[in-house]
């Protein structure tokens, strides 16, 4: 059959050669962050050199995956779950020593690992354990502190900021940026301005950052406390945290911690203290929202994904690789202004819609597929063997779309 209009034909060519190269492609899913433990830190002695570095690489290995799984499971389910070495030793893709020191009897190192990341999955299924493996998106923390009845953000006297400047794993499941406080930061944001920010700096102040979205951390000692100055002092009475996101335009409290001083604290090892609490606080509720288990079993989600040229399309598809927690992606029929898509993943509809956000993906509600209002004949054409014709049935079809391609 010739083509009677030239600029269709290779329209319609390049059209094909795009969706094959995209639909032939074995999908390459993205190394999270989540799955990379660093800063392993052993120091081993034994009977010999040699002794002392194996016993160092099993017990780094071993403290590795710990790290991960109070990453990745609930509550105190973590400690119940470190298989044997031999097991874990499976599942790392590489490694990395730094700072290696040798002597006849001792052996001290810091080790990187990777993980790979389906082979920790089958482990927590394996064991019906709910874990999470959907990474949020980097959020930056601006502790601000009340002293003498007013906000201080940036002055050398915020004891707040001070612990988040000297916090170390800020990667994870809930990744952290702490600002450098810059003379960029400090116009963009003050410390009157807690609750009373301006939208506009502060999303010029998120963009320098890369981060998603903005976490306020109010602080306020007790009288106790507030009698405390100097960070190396000895601590008393307690520190209450309320944590406030952004991401709605506007402040909105969702949490709140409360932390005692002990009896050994000083008010800088109350401060890194109360930045733990912090952190586990954030990190069992994202768990919460995005928890699966074998047992939740696997759910196929159809998706509608209308777009207005090749480019977005292709961005829609890069973004789909980037989501952690799908299983697998199907293209069943597309033509040049609209695509139909099967995802495969764990857990329940609302995990899959925050992990898709991670990754700048809308999926909006539901509707009827008998419903849908198929392609117009001259614009059905599909590349596909499926064709519409697959897409008769009584399943829900989502729209889901790239935030900033939707109109």
């Amino acid at each position: 059959m010739q083509c009677i209009h030239k600029r269709f034909c290779v329209q319609r060519t390049v059209f094909l050669f795009l969706f094959l190269t995209f639909v032939s492609v074995s999908t390459a899913w993205a190394q999270s962050a989540l799955f990379t433990v660093e800063g392993v830190k052993v120091d081993i002695t034994s009977a010999s050199a040699v002794a002392a570095r194996e016993e160092a690489f099993e017990k780094a290995q071993v403290d590795a995956f710990t790290i991960l799984a109070g990453r990745m499971v609930s509550g105190n389910a973590a400690a119940g779950q470190i298989p044997d070495v031999d097991t874990i030793s499976t599942m790392i893709k590489d490694y990395q020593i730094s700072n290696e020191q040798l002597s006849t009897v001792r052996y001290v190192a810091t080790y990187k690992f990777r993980f790979d990341d389906e082979a920790v999955r089958r482990c927590f299924n394996a064991a019906d354990v709910p874990f999470s493996d959907v990474s949020a998106n980097p959020a930056l923390v601006l502790p601000f502190y009340k002293q003498d009845d007013k906000m201080i953000l940036w002055s050398p006297y915020n004891a707040w900021l001070s612990g988040w400047n000297r916090a170390d794993n800020l990667d994870g499941l809930v990744p952290l940026v702490v600002p450098l406080g810059d003379i960029a930061d400090v116009s963009d944001i003050g410390g009157d301005e807690a609750l009373d920010y301006n939208n506009t700096r502060l999303n010029r102040l998120l963009q320098r950052y890369n981060a998603s979205e903005a976490i306020i951390l109010v602080a306020t000692p007790d009288e106790t406390l507030a009698r405390v100055s100097g960070e190396s002092d000895a601590a008393a009475g307690s520190l209450s945290i309320q944590i406030y996101r952004t991401d709605r335009g506007y402040p909105e409290q969702v949490q709140g911690v409360q932390v005692s001083a002990g009896s050994s604290d000083t008010l800088a090892s109350l401060m890194d203290k109360a930045v733990r609490e912090v952190q586990k606080a954030m990190r069992s509720d994202w768990k919460q929202k995005t928890v699966t288990a074998s047992s939740m079993g696997q759910t196929t989600v159809r998706v509608r994904v209308p777009y207005d040229s090749l480019k977005q399309w292709a961005d829609t598809q890069r973004a789909l690789r980037r989501v952690y927690g799908l299983n697998s992606f199907d293209v069943i029929s597309v033509t040049p202004k609209l695509a139909y898509v099967d995802i495969l993943f764990d857990g329940n509809e609302n995990r899959l819609s925050i992990a898709l956000a991670q990754a700048n993906l809308h999926l909006d509600q539901p509707r009827s597929a008998q419903s849908m209002v198929q392609p117009a004949s001259n614009d059905s054409l599909s590349y596909y063997s499926g064709g519409a014709s697959t897409l008769q049935g009584n399943g829900a079809v989502y729209d889901m779309y790239l935030k900033r391609y939707h109109r």
